[in-house]
């Protein structure tokens, strides 16, 4: 029985002393390292980075109370605008065409109540706004 005892004794020390070796050798802090670089001379630049979505902090509605094809566009996406300040321009070509044809609705209205005169007039109306223009 002495026999016994004493090898449990033995593999306890041992399992003791395995335990504290790991917990020093686990605990240990490993070294820092440093790095150098030649010094140089430059701009300062930060950089961000992230994830998620970026919300403005105001969010203005724009519309329109007409609609057409866009001529001209004064403005980028996220750029800085004022009040009345001019963002786009709609093509007018498609509303030209009706200023004209409104115009030549009395001419024509003419022509047919006085016997096919009203034709004439309504060429000479075009043209004359054609020229001035």
């Amino acid at each position: 029985m002495g026999l016994i005892r004493r090898n449990w004794v033995w593999i306890l020390a041992a399992l003791v002393g395995i335990g504290v070796f790991a917990a020093f050798r686990l605990n240990q802090k490993t070294e820092s390292e440093y790095f150098t670089a030649k010094v140089e001379q430059g701009d300062i630049r930060q950089v961000i980075e992230a994830t998620g979505t970026i919300n403005p902090v105001t969010l203005v509605q724009v519309g329109s109370q007409v609609s057409g094809m866009i001529s001209k566009l004064y403005v980028d996406f996220n750029s800085k605008v004022t009040q009345g300040q001019v963002i786009a321009e709609i093509d007018p070509k498609l509303f030209q065409g009706a200023v004209l044809t409104s115009a030549s609705g009395p001419a024509k209205r003419l022509g047919s109540a006085g016997g096919g005169q009203g034709e004439p007039r309504l060429r000479s109306c075009a043209m004359v706004k054609s020229v001035g223009a």
